[in-house]
Parts: C-alpha cells; sequence; structure tokens
C-alpha cells in the first residue's frame, strides 16, 4: 500500500509537459492528420522549432481560429440581413 502512495507523489512532483511533437499536437487537437496539415500550411498553428509545439501556443492558436470564424459567422450573418 505505501508503494502506491509513494509511485503517486513521485508522479505528482513530475513536471507535466510543456509540449509534444506533430502527432501529440493533432491529437490534443482533436483533428484530423489532413485538417492538421491545413492549419501547419495555412500558418494557424505556432510550432516552437520544426515539429515541436507547446500546449499554450495550440491553445491560443485554437482560440484565435475560434474567434475568426465568430468574426466571419458576424460578417455573413450582417450580409444576410
Amino acid at each position: 500500500m505505501k508503494n502506491d502512495k509513494d509511485d503517486k507523489q513521485i508522479k505528482d512532483n513530475l513536471p507535466q509537459p510543456i509540449g509534444t511533437d506533430a502527432q501529440g499536437a493533432r491529437r490534443y487537437l482533436g483533428c484530423s492528420e489532413s485538417t492538421f496539415k491545413d492549419l501547419r500550411r495555412r500558418g494557424y498553428l505556432s510550432e516552437l522549432r520544426k515539429n515541436w509545439f507547446l500546449f499554450n501556443d495550440l491553445n491560443r492558436d485554437i482560440e484565435r481560429l475560434r474567434q475568426e470564424r465568430e468574426e466571419h459567422l458576424r460578417q455573413i450573418r450582417r450580409e444576410l440581413k
């Protein structure tokens, strides 16, 4: 029983990962490989270095995409009025 508790303490004290490779980033975002490649090609995803992405940057990039999408939808709604 003590070993389980010690293992948990060790896991809790390990630093959390701050980044991942391209495949991990794609899984983190929950998108298909083709969508991920398209986002990279269009420059929507910030790479720290080749094939390395920070989770904070991915979160910021996705938030920016959501804001752009919302603005685009607002423009369409205005045009339809």
